[in-house]
């Protein structure tokens, strides 16, 4: 007879086996039958993924979901894969560099209820004139900051395929290093939509530049110039440290 404590034990081990097997299926290519087999239940999950993404598109194309217009002028940062671009860093240094002219809020999903905790910790290093909202409904946490703190600029952290959130910029970061994996949807692969959708983004940030050869990015960038997006090309380099308990006193990297 399993306690409560033994049930949640077993469930997280549980997740960790899925995660890995996942892990190594998608990312390391084993060879085997068994292998096969996990390869195989993921594509059949793939193919319903892809049928849920086209409907999603389907009902906010014909008005049956609704997309709403925030009083700010919108800009959403996210990407086309699971797995971190640089988003984050990527986000406060937009948000830095816009709130000198206005001021800016940052609205994310948040996940759980750790999201408060998140929301005090992130705070905590950005400047003056930026606030940060988590709240899964960005449109009325946007609203918020709008009315109650004279935001100007909304950035959309993760945002890309946020479609109930109207925007007036797309900004897409794709990793040079791993930019769409091996092609193929989740749970199959590390795409969250097909590549077709990076027709909606305006323009396109390459991140981590500097760990791919010349060659690499080249080939990479070819494959983006079909779309006909501004490329912008990016690396990730501290620049310096910040004291938590007094963000205002840092030690220059540079």
């Amino acid at each position: 007879k399993f306690t409560r404590a033994r049930r949640i034990y077993f469930s997280v081990l549980t997740m960790k086996f899925i995660r890995q097997v996942w892990f190594m299926a998608v990312h390391q290519n084993p060879k085997g039958f068994f292998w096969w087999e996990v390869r195989l239940v993921l594509r059949a999950l793939s193919f319903f993924y892809y049928i849920g993404i086209k409907l999603r598109l389907l009902l906010y194309w014909l008005g049956i979901f609704r997309a709403y217009k925030l009083p700010a002028y919108v800009i959403s940062v996210g990407n086309l894969t699971v797995g971190g671009t640089g988003k984050t860093p990527f986000v406060l240094y937009l948000a830095e560099k816009l709130s000198k002219s206005n001021k800016v809020g940052i609205l994310s999903r948040g996940y759980g209820a750790g999201a408060k905790a998140t929301e005090d910790d992130e705070n905590m290093a950005l400047p003056a004139n930026v606030i940060r909202a988590i709240n899964p409904d960005r449109f009325s946490a946007g609203e918020k900051l709008i009315k109650e703190q004279g935001v100007q600029t909304i950035i959309l952290d993760d945002g890309f395929q946020h479609l109930s959130l109207r925007r007036d910029v797309d900004i897409v970061l794709i990793d040079a290093t791993n930019p769409f994996g091996r092609g193929r949807l989740m749970p199959a692969g590390i795409l969250r939509e097909p590549l077709s959708a990076l027709k909606r983004a305006d323009i396109f940030v390459l991140t981590h530049v500097d760990l791919v050869t010349p060659e690499q990015l080249n080939v990479l960038e070819e494959k983006l110039k079909k779309y006909n997006k501004k490329i912008v090309k990016t690396i990730h380099k501290p620049q310096y440290l910040v004291n938590m308990a007094q963000p205002d006193k840092t030690i220059d990297l540079s």
